[in-house]
């Protein structure tokens, strides 16, 4: 529990500094009302990406998955990728979402 967390004051520090202290201020009461959401949004700081599959890799189911990354793309934090990644096991390429950088 510590550790996740310190994620997401890590994930919160690092926004602050992506979209600026106004508006993440702003985002933080929702986004943080949700665990999964907060996880999502950590590990696209983190690795620059994410997809719905990694987050079910994670532990996250998948309806939860897509609800946190679309909570993401409606407050515009995330955005998808023109690409696909296939994943390892076999089935239909899933979508990436990137950060969206700060204008």
């Amino acid at each position: 529990m510590k550790v996740e967390l310190e994620k997401m004051i890590d994930a919160y520090a690092q926004l602050v500094q992506e979209v600026g202290a106004e508006r993440a201020s702003s985002l933080a009461n929702r986004l943080f009302r949700s665990r999964n959401t907060a996880l999502t949004l950590a590990i696209v700081l983190k690795n620059g990406k994410v997809t719905a599959v990694e987050l079910q890799d994670i532990g996250i189911p998948m309806p939860s998955s897509h609800r946190s990354i679309a909570d993401l793309r409606r407050m515009e934090l995330i955005s998808p990728d023109e690409g696909f990644q296939a994943s390892s096991r076999g089935g239909p390429r899933t979508k990436v979402w990137h950060l969206c950088r700060s204008q």
